[in-house]
């Protein structure tokens, strides 16, 4: 990940979607962690959510929330979608034995449970994240969280005055395959 962030595409498509959301903070990090939840839900193995997390932390820093929101939206929304794990396999076996539904009955048993589960927990995190958000976007006394997965290159070039035009197109689209495959 350190090396996308050195792509001029990458740092372009970042600054596009944060200047695009200005403003609307709460709603693109509730979408977004809406997003994460579902994908940690649905999916059978949730490392693969976490792929993303690097780049919905970039687009967050770059939107200057402060580093609780940030870390509830990138890490707290896949726990939470773990915790109602409706398809996935991971956290289903131990949570079907403590319901004491065994392996085979989930099917048919147990998913309304941990649907009702995913809803209720999915529904206070959201609350609990937009009322510190309110907060902490009212009070701006908040540390914003610069983008921890820049590196910083020393450049050996002359920074010239021309702004060239980056683009963005062709790394979407890579991003868009490797979220469909």
């Amino acid at each position: 990940y350190g090396i996308l962030t050195r792509v001029p595409a990458y740092k372009q498509l970042v600054s596009n979607i944060a200047n695009k959301m200005k403003g609307k903070e709460i709603l693109f990090a509730s979408i977004v962690s809406f997003v994460l939840a579902l994908f940690a839900t649905l999916a059978s193995n949730i490392y693969a959510v976490l792929v993303f997390v690097p780049f919905v932390i970039s687009i967050l820093a770059a939107m200057k929330l402060d580093k609780v929101s940030i870390a509830a939206v990138g890490f707290g929304s896949i726990l939470v979608g773990a915790l109602g794990c409706v398809f996935g396999t991971e956290g289903l076996y131990g949570f079907n034995q403590y319901l004491g539904l065994g392996t085979t009955d989930f099917i048919k048993d147990g998913w309304i449970t941990r649907l009702i589960i995913s809803i209720v927990v999915f529904g206070l995190f959201t609350l609990f994240n937009i009322l510190h958000m309110k907060k902490a976007l009212q009070d701006k006394k908040a540390e914003s969280l610069e983008d921890p997965f820049a590196i910083e290159v020393a450049e050996t070039k002359k920074a010239s005055k021309k702004s060239s035009k980056v683009n963005v197109w062709p790394l979407a689209i890579i991003l868009i395959l490797v979220a469909t495959s």
